[in-house]
């Protein structure tokens, strides 16, 4: 009985630990949506993470950080925090790993959230949107490079309406014109 249990907890241990060589899951990834930039490095650096740069302007900027970096400047991952005063962070996750793609898209499920779209783009990229109750979930996948987006719902709702009032105010601009 004890040697079984043993077994069972070696392969659990192993088997968590490739699923998640970032030392990142999900909830982690959903609690960076709503912090600032220098705690969610604190946060990473207690995991390994490398701080990078940030890039901007005085509103629009993105933090990079790298996991594992090698003196090649790859990485086993990438995370990217997109951070503007006016809407809460999108924070996209960038990997190579196929374990972790699984067990992120498992995780998302697992939450209840709903596939709201899905495509193949002309790159041969398979992309799918998933939405919850407080946040989208973009997942992309080309070969072994994997990429998760994941952002607040109703961040994405203001996007979208942005983008249909800029459409609608360049169509106004066209009948103008004629």
């Amino acid at each position: 009985m004890k040697k079984s249990f043993l077994i069972f907890t070696f392969i659990f241990l192993i088997w968590s630990n490739a699923c998640i060589s970032q030392n990142i899951v999900l909830s982690d990834l959903t609690d960076f949506v709503k912090k600032d930039v220098p705690t969610i490095n604190e946060i990473l650096l207690t995991k390994g993470w490398e701080y990078l740069q940030t890039r901007g302007g005085n509103i629009d900027k993105i933090s990079t950080w790298a996991y594992e970096m090698s003196a090649d400047s790859t990485a086993k991952a990438w995370l990217k925090v997109e951070s503007n005063p006016k809407y809460l962070n999108i924070i996209i996750l960038q990997f190579f790993n196929n374990s972790t793609y699984t067990k992120l898209l498992n995780s998302i499920k697992a939450l209840g959230a709903k596939k709201i779209h899905s495509e193949v783009d002309d790159d041969g990229k398979i992309l799918s949107r998933f939405t919850g109750k407080i946040y989208v979930y973009e997942l992309s996948t080309l070969g072994n490079r994997h990429k998760l987006v994941v952002f607040n719902s109703e961040n994405f709702m203001k996007s979208l309406l942005e983008g249909l009032e800029e459409a609608g105010a360049k169509l106004d601009t066209i009948k103008d014109t004629n």
